[in-house]
């Protein structure tokens, strides 16, 4: 396997590099759940703070109807 790194935004912001990589340009990225929220929005849960009572009560909601799969919009 051979790895190129380009940091520092070099092929562009999240966005940018996200378009890339469902357009076949790039094999590979670092992905946070911020940007995957745009075409999956369920994993923007938890950066929602004190959304839940407990580590407990968040892992529940997450393995339930909020952590579903839904369909990714365009």
């Amino acid at each position: 396997m051979n790895v190129q790194v380009f940091p520092d935004n070099q092929l562009g912001d999240e966005t940018h590099m996200l378009a890339n990589l469902r357009s076949g340009a790039m094999q590979m990225m670092a992905i946070g759940d911020n940007i995957l929220a745009t075409l999956v929005p369920n994993t923007a849960i938890d950066n929602v703070g004190f959304a839940f009572k407990s580590a407990e009560t968040a892992w529940a909601a997450l393995d339930g109807e909020v952590g579903a799969p839904s369909a990714p919009t365009s």
